[in-house]
């Protein structure tokens, strides 16, 4: 199954470009005469700044491991990984979906201008200290199977108001065998699939 050689290669990258992204925060925060990614304040800040450099600290993470792995940011899609499965090499187009959150119940979050339906997606939740990563939930969402109930909030649909307001990425119990987890555990609740972290090693 792709997903499943595409979450490998994930399980590979995370880690690296985590460490990348550290160190990096570290020289450019310092730089400016910042103390660390917490001085940025609201967790939402602390994302948008986070997700200016995390296309090019998994690019760097990509090169280092030998991955072929581009940022494209085309329409719909952000980026193309390749996987090789049963001898066949196999391009995979990806949306990204990082943020850092504590909430447990939706698998990301999204700006409601953003939401794309027609993609697997690669959501990464982190916790910080400072500029250390400490936990890490990512999985890979078929998003296309998903049923109806599950998959993004429509908020401008239901309102009408396109207030550039966020969504959530919320997956029915039914749904399970669309997510492979990379990092961390999902377990079924009420009526919804909730995630649960693993703690990185420092």
């Amino acid at each position: 199954m792709t997903r499943t050689a595409l979450g490998k290669t994930y399980r590979r990258l995370i880690p690296v470009a985590l460490s990348i992204m550290t160190n990096k925060l570290n020289k450019m925060l310092a730089i400016g005469g910042i103390e660390d990614l917490d001085a940025f304040g609201e967790t939402v800040n602390k994302t948008k700044f986070l997700a200016l450099i995390a296309p090019h600290c998994f690019k760097c993470a990509a090169e280092q491991l030998g991955i072929d792995y581009k940022f494209v940011d085309a329409n719909g899609y952000d980026t193309e990984v390749k996987v090789t499965e049963n001898g066949l090499e196999v391009v995979c187009k990806v949306e990204d979906k990082m943020s850092l959150m504590e909430s447990t119940d939706s698998f990301a979050t999204g700006n409601n201008h953003s939401k794309v339906k027609d993609y697997i997606h690669f959501v990464m939740k982190l916790q910080n200290v400072g500029n250390i990563f400490t936990s890490c939930f990512a999985a890979l969402i078929d998003v296309p199977a998903l049923s109806e109930g599950s998959g993004w909030d429509d908020t401008v649909t239901k309102t009408g108001n396109n207030n550039n307001g966020f969504s959530s990425l919320k997956i029915l119990k039914e749904d399970a065998d669309k997510i492979e987890v990379i990092y961390g555990k999902i377990r079924s609740a009420r009526k919804y699939i909730h995630t649960e972290y693993e703690i990185l090693d420092a």
